[in-house]
């Protein structure tokens, strides 16, 4: 069956009409420009076309506070999302709101890195080293380290501290007890292994810094620790003592920071935002 010309015509003026129905309706809601394309009335953005963007699109990325800050202040952030458990916060500019919504587009985000040397620190914790490479890494970091001996109280310089560790031997002293009774006998041994040294050992050792640039000094106290391998060697550890209290206080410090040097006008949360998708 073929069409007549009539019917062709007819078809071919509805569908302008409906053309131009959804290109006012369109027009009318969308905030970005496009065109409806007769063959299947499907939407075309031409947007790439203009010669500017409808909106504003993009994230700003820092590691700074201040820097953060000040970005939120001049483009005037609607909502900051600050995480609980990283250093990392997200503010929305166009967000919205439940009644009026809006596209998202424009973000800032910030995640702070701890210090180098900081992380170093955090990440030697309870590692297990040996004589040697342990008295390279106090050596190496001298500097930002105070030592106090195995009595908890005789302040160490850190080169006695080093020197003691490199002396360290292991000392192996057996005891064997006997008790006579009137109607038996008993008989216990052990043997005890300790670490000695010519000099006064080590027991703390204080490590004072920053773990950003824009937050407060804090102090990582390490135990130095003594492990026995098999029989005849041994191995060492600085083992942090409270660190995830310490990384918690932290914590809190940055979320207090961000709150006081964020906009009035922005409304902060601590927690993640998603947009949810039907």
């Amino acid at each position: 069956m073929s069409l007549t010309k009539d019917a062709l015509e007819h078809i071919q003026q509805n569908q302008s009409v409906l053309v131009e129905q959804v290109q006012k309706a369109f027009d009318e809601k969308a905030d970005f420009p496009a065109a409806v394309l007769p063959s299947n009335l499907s939407i075309k953005d031409v947007e790439p076309y203009l010669e500017a963007p409808s909106r504003f699109r993009g994230i700003f990325s820092t590691d700074s506070i201040s820097e953060f800050a000040r970005y939120c202040k001049d483009f005037s952030a609607q909502k900051c999302f600050v995480s609980s458990d990283k250093l990392f916060a997200r503010a929305h500019f166009d967000l919205g709101a439940p009644g009026e919504p809006e596209h998202n587009t424009h973000k800032a985000e910030l995640e702070l890195d701890f210090d180098q040397t900081w992380q170093l620190m955090t990440t030697v914790d309870r590692q297990r080293h040996s004589q040697r490479n342990i008295a390279e890494f106090l050596e190496d970091h001298q500097n930002n380290l105070v030592a106090v001996g195995v009595d908890s109280e005789t302040p160490l310089s850190m080169t006695a501290a080093v020197a003691a560790i490199r002396k360290i031997t292991i000392e192996r002293v057996r005891n064997v007890s006997n008790e006579a009774r009137q109607l038996g006998h008993t008989q216990s041994e052990f043997e005890r292994i300790d670490a000695k040294s010519d000099d006064l050992m080590p027991g703390y050792f204080t490590f004072k810094g920053q773990p950003h640039m824009e937050l407060s000094e804090r102090e990582i106290l390490f135990r130095l620790a003594f492990h026995m391998v098999g029989d005849n060697s041994f191995q060492l550890s600085l083992n942090a003592v409270k660190l995830p209290q310490l990384l918690e206080e932290i914590q809190i410090e940055f979320k207090e920071k961000l709150v006081e040097v964020l906009p009035e006008e922005t409304g902060t949360y601590i927690g993640r935002f998603q947009t949810a998708r039907n």
